[in-house]
């Protein structure tokens, strides 16, 4: 157990994909690919809103559901071949990125849905995994997947903070869910924002640059 008491300051909790990695929408158009190859149907918003910010296996549920069966045999597998082909050694940082992390002046990690192999990769694609060397929480490691609030929980205890004292930096509604369940305020990055009502615990952003910004006005409403 880490002391949470004498900590400054606060935690910023990244969200990988779509936040640090402009992995989406290539990931979710992907795995939409893969599930057409099943006979699924979705057009591409419905996909982005389905699987964006999901674990695979939800997603595969999802797809089974939708064809009226279980999971399709080689699903996951298949989706993981293809993201591995087409995304994870391919992706970028959003504009902006190392910068806001250079003037962030905050502790700061990174917490994803993504197997630890898949974050990793993909980091170190973007030029950001020196800066969460040691500070990777993945998902499969905990056993705890968004909307559930484990990760980020598990993630701020790590790191020596208490769960009021944190902001998770998220581009989907799911990754919303997780932090509100785990008493943390957000920050939602990308097109979602437009879909939630402006709230104490949110803020929205639209480029990097105002991260800081975004993040001290946040926290100093609850100081």
């Amino acid at each position: 157990m880490v002391d949470t008491e004498n900590r400054s300051g606060f935690l910023v909790i990244f969200d990988c994909d779509g936040v640090l990695v402009e992995s989406e929408p290539a990931e979710s158009l992907a795995i939409l690919d893969v599930a057409r190859h099943f006979g699924y149907r979705a057009t591409e918003e419905e996909a982005l809103a389905a699987f964006r910010g999901r674990k695979l296996a939800e997603v595969a549920d999802l797809v089974g559901q939708a064809l009226g069966s279980g999971p399709p045999a080689g699903f996951e597998t298949e989706v993981r071949r293809r993201c591995a082909e087409t995304v994870d050694h391919q992706v970028k940082a959003p504009p902006g990125m190392a910068a806001a992390l250079d003037r962030l002046g905050h502790p700061y990690c990174v917490a994803s849905s993504s197997p630890p192999e898949v974050i990793r990769a993909r980091l170190r694609s973007a030029g950001l995994l020196d800066r969460f060397e040691g500070r990777i929480y993945s998902a499969y490691t905990v056993g705890s997947w968004k909307p559930d609030p484990g990760l980020f929980l598990h993630a701020a205890e790590a790191e020596g903070f208490g769960p009021e004292m944190c902001a998770v930096v998220e581009d989907s509604l799911v990754g919303v869910e997780a932090a509100r369940r785990a008493a943390m305020r957000v920050v939602l990055f990308g097109a979602e924002r437009a879909r939630l009502a402006p709230a104490d615990d949110l803020r929205g952003l639209s480029k990097m640059s105002d991260l800081r910004a975004a993040l001290e006005n946040l926290m100093a409403t609850h100081a």
